[in-house]
């Protein structure tokens, strides 16, 4: 297995600057991740773009012989809009002693038009390992929360998202991924991530959107 601790830390910003932009590609081709290939795609295909536009910031571990990236994640800013579907769901996902907390967590002290309920959000939008890394605990999110600690020192903001595919937990039969999504699940509470509402993805995908509160 791989150790994470042998790997190199940095951002893909920082690898653009040292390197051409087809030697960055290629490394990141380096990645594989079969359990979600979502996760794969993004970094072989918009991982760059999304860097250059300013829509994403994505950190990679990889290591330098042989050259492969074995971990990722990337993170960035998103709006969620409180409009009465998003409430309904909510409502459905949380329980009724819990929905005062949950509501409080993300309108506290925010100043809100009735018209436009948008609370601003980090979202941490991919994260991902390849097979032979050693199992993290949660180690690449707990990094992830680490540098948007770093950013909402200087620009604000106090609340942090991430989707889960729960399709597996309702449509699988394969018990071994039940298991897996139900201690995913398990992990990210023990991160003081709180569910907040299901939507429907693409590819007939269900996602549960997680949140919690900066410390």
């Amino acid at each position: 297995m791989i150790s994470i601790s042998s790997a190199v830390f940095t951002s893909l910003s920082e690898l653009l600057k040292k390197h051409s932009k087809s030697k960055t590609i290629k490394l990141l081709k380096t990645f594989f991740c079969p359990a979600n290939k979502d996760v794969e795609d993004f970094l072989h295909r918009n991982a760059i773009k999304f860097e250059l536009s300013g829509l994403s910031r994505t950190y990679i571990w990889y290591l330098e012989e042989p050259t492969q990236v074995v971990a990722y994640f990337t993170i960035a800013l998103k709006a969620i809009s409180l409009d009465e579907k998003i409430l309904e769901s909510i409502k459905q996902e949380v329980s009724i002693e819990n929905l005062e907390e949950v509501l409080g967590d993300l309108l506290k002290g925010f100043p809100l038009k009735e018209q436009n309920k948008q609370i601003p959000v980090y979202l941490i939008g991919q994260v991902g390992k390849i097979p032979q890394v050693e199992k993290l605990n949660g180690y690449l999110v707990k990094v992830a929360l680490r540098k948007i600690e770093e950013a909402s020192k200087i620009v604000g903001g106090k609340i942090v998202v991430l989707d889960v595919d729960t399709t597996p937990l309702h449509e699988s039969k394969n018990k071994k991924g039940e298991r897996s999504l139900k201690s995913l699940l398990n992990l990210y509470k023990e991160l003081k991530f709180k569910e907040l509402y299901k939507y429907p993805g693409n590819k007939e995908k269900t996602y549960l959107r997680l949140y919690r509160k900066l410390d």
